[in-house]
């Protein structure tokens, strides 16, 4: 097998898909919480406002999501990743001069569809093509990058915040965020033929059965008379409360008494974890089987949203919440992404998936709405904490019961 004796270049496709998410995700995603507080009290903007920019980010998502697979096929993989990286560029350049909620809104619904065309959807694509094995490694250390970078932005965000003011840090993060351009346009491939090579593992599947999720798939119209993926669906929608749970770490410790920078190493530690959690999966993937790893790691999603329940009276629940967020994180990202192959098949991946991600949006935009609300009736994010963890279990239950009851397609 030629590209296992020799360096195969999809490990560098790996790491030019590393860069792009971590600058997607990174910069339009896991520094907005440091920059929450300094925006609302120099522009007069109201926490629950700001939190409408979260919602206005999972619509932007949910209507790119939905038309992906047509406009892929219409214009192409890699000009869909173009489009969204220059769309992205403009957008955080926007975000500097944001005066109004209205400005504010209009950086969360642009950014929106930028994290379909430069996130987890395009590039699981990318990986799937480049890797016929280690297909969970090569994701696992994808998806780490958005928390691995953010572990050196967010104390970067911070510094250049509190020294520079939250308008010039955000110049500073469109100036890093230009790196895109040479990766989108002239390095990232989509496919290895692109570069007259084989995907790896390319060889060893030609003499033994490929993956059997790789050799069917159901398709969109026939999720919607299938019991199996109305339960997956409500498992997305926890892992979106999930996450939504992470956009409040940094304003939540900051009202219990803890100080900025101190909030600030608690997230990057988080971020930390969740790189960890991240490429942990893809190994634990590889090594073990998705479904087995995928459902360990499910059942432990919880503790994230427990852990940070448990700060407001205890010490000891910042470890566990920076365990658990790197756990939840995992499932949200990775494991999502390879179960919906596994248990739905990947003939029809895109298509699948992107309504799975669209549909769980939606539900999940009105998580930022009401923490938002119940912050303003109640000054704490705490009940809404007790609300998303039962949701939350609520999913982990969903999510057994589809991969019980779900069954190959027949063809």
């Amino acid at each position: 097998m030629q590209e296992k004796k020799h360096f195969f270049y999809g490990w560098v496709i790996v790491f030019l898909c590393s860069v792009v998410i971590l600058i997607h995700y990174g910069i339009g995603y896991n520094i907005l919480t440091a920059f929450n507080i300094p925006i609302c009290e120099s522009t007069g903007i109201t926490r629950q406002e700001y939190a409408v920019m979260y919602t206005l980010m999972s619509i932007g998502q949910i209507a790119a999501s939905l038309q992906a697979a047509k406009i892929i096929k219409r214009i192409g993989l890699m000009n869909f990743i173009r489009a969204g990286s220059i769309l992205f560029i403009l957008t955080t350049l926007f975000s500097c001069f944001v005066r109004t909620p209205l400005m504010l809104w209009l950086v969360g619904l642009i950014y929106g569809p930028t994290f379909i065309s430069g996130g987890f959807f395009a590039l699981s694509i990318i990986i799937a093509n480049w890797f016929k094995e280690k297909r969970g490694t090569a994701t696992g250390i994808v998806f780490m990058s958005s928390g691995l970078g953010s572990v050196f932005m967010l104390p970067l965000a911070n510094t250049w915040i509190e020294s520079f003011g939250w308008q010039k840090a955000k110049l500073m993060f469109t100036m890093i965020s230009l790196v895109l351009i040479p990766v989108v346009f002239f390095l990232l491939k989509e496919k290895p033929e692109d570069m007259g090579l084989k995907a790896y593992g390319a060889d060893s599947v030609q003499t033994k059965a490929p993956a059997e999720e790789d050799l069917w798939g159901y398709e969109r119209k026939d999720l919607y008379r299938l019991p199996g993926a109305w339960l997956f669906l409500l498992f997305i929608i926890g892992t979106n409360f999930t996450t939504s749970t992470g956009n409040t770490m940094m304003p939540y410790l900051r009202d219990l008494g803890y100080s900025s920078a101190f909030a600030t190493r608690v997230q990057s530690l988080n971020m930390l974890s969740l790189a960890i959690g991240r490429i942990s999966a893809g190994f634990l993937s590889d090594k073990f089987s998705v479904r087995k790893s995928g459902g360990v790691c499910v059942l432990l999603s919880p503790l994230m949203i427990i852990g940070a329940m448990l700060c407001r009276d205890h010490s000891w629940g910042i470890p566990v919440l920076i365990v658990g967020y790197g756990i939840a994180m995992a499932v949200n990202s990775v494991f999502v992404t390879l179960l919906t192959g596994k248990i739905f098949g990947r003939k029809n991946f895109s298509s699948v998936y992107g309504l799975f991600s669209s549909v769980g949006a939606l539900m999940g935009a009105s998580s930022p709405l009401i923490y938002g609300r119940i912050f303003a009736q109640t000054g704490s994010y705490y009940p809404a904490y007790t609300l998303y963890l039962g949701i939350v279990i609520c999913g982990v239950i969903a999510f057994f019961a589809a991969s019980a009851i779900t069954k190959p397609k027949k063809d």
